[in-house]
C-alpha cells in the first residue's frame, strides 16, 4: 500500500532510462549489502526489499524490457540456483546449532531463484495440462500475494526465530512449511470469501477473480483466463 501511494514519484523517477536504471541498481545494492537496511527480518530491510522489486518490475514495464531473452539459459540458471541452495544447506548443517548463512547470501539466493523460476516456467508452460492448472488458479494469485505477509508470515517470523535456535532440522521444516502454509491458508480463505462474501473478496482482490452480479463472471483479464481454461464459477 505504501509503494502504491508513492508510485507517482517512482513513475517520474523510472521514466528516464538511465536515471531509472541507476535508481533500481542503487536500491537493490542497498538491500543486498545490508549496510543500510540492517537485519533481514527488520522493517528497513522489508521496505528496501519491496521497493527494489517494485521498482525493478516498474522499470521493466515502462521500458518494455522483454525478460523472455533469459529463457534460453533456463537450464544453466536452474542448476546454478540448485547448487547455490545446496551450498546454503551445507553451510547450515556444518555450523553449530544450524546457524543460517549471512543475510546477503540469502538475499542473493532470492534473486537467483526468481530468475531461475521465471525461465523454468517458460519450459513448464509448454504443457497444456500445467497451463490449464495455472489459469485456474490465476484469479486467486493476487489475493494470496496481498495477504500472505500480514496474516501469515508475521506469525511465521516467530517460528523462524524458534527454528534458528533449535537446529538445522527445524530450519528445514520452516523453509518447507512457510510457503505451504501461505499458499494453503491464502488459497483456502480466497475460496471461502469468494463464495460467501464476494463483495469483500472483490475489494480485497481488486476485482481479480471476483464474482459479478451473482452470475459467476470474472471481470477484465481474469474472465479471459477463466474462459480459456474452462473454469466455471
Amino acid at each position: 500500500m505504501f509503494l502504491c501511494l508513492i508510485s507517482p514519484i517512482l513513475l517520474f523517477s523510472l521514466r528516464s532510462k538511465g536515471f531509472g536504471l541507476l535508481a533500481v541498481v542503487l536500491i537493490a545494492l542497498s538491500w543486498l549489502s545490508g549496510l543500510i537496511v540492517g537485519d533481514d527480518m527488520g522493517f528497513q530491510s522489508t521496505i528496501a526489499y519491496s521497493l527494489a522489486f517494485f521498482c525493478f518490475g516498474g522499470y521493466m514495464s515502462i521500458h518494455a524490457v522483454d525478460l523472455r531473452i533469459l529463457d534460453r539459459w533456463w537450464l544453466g540458471l536452474s542448476v546454478t540456483w540448485l547448487l547455490f541452495g545446496v551450498g546454503l544447506c551445507i553451510y547450515c548443517c556444518r555450523t553449530e546449532n544450524g546457524v543460517l548463512p549471512p543475510d546477503w547470501a540469502i538475499r542473493c539466493s532470492r534473486i537467483l531463484g526468481c530468475v531461475a523460476l521465471w525461465t523454468l516456467f517458460s519450459q513448464v508452460r509448454r504443457s497444456e495440462n500445467v497451463t490449464a492448472l495455472f489459469l485456474m488458479s490465476s484469479p486467486f494469485s493476487f489475493y494470496v500475494f496481498s495477504i500472505h505477509y500480514p496474516f501469515i508470515l508475521m506469525p511465521m517470523h516467530q517460528l523462524h526465530l524458534i527454528a534458528r535456535s533449535s537446529g538445522s532440522f527445524w530450519v528445514s521444516v520452516y523453509v518447507i512449511a512457510a510457503p505451504l502454509l501461505a499458499i494453503s491458508i491464502g488459497g483456502g480463505s480466497a475460496l471461502l470469501l469468494r463464495r460467501y462474501s464476494p463483495a469483500i473478496y472483490s475489494v480485497l482482490s481488486g476485482q481479480r477473480g471476483a464474482v459479478v452480479g451473482g452470475r459467476g463472471k470474472v471481470p477484465g483479464r481474469s474472465n479471459e483466463l477463466a474462459s480459456s481454461s474452462g473454469l466455471r464459477h
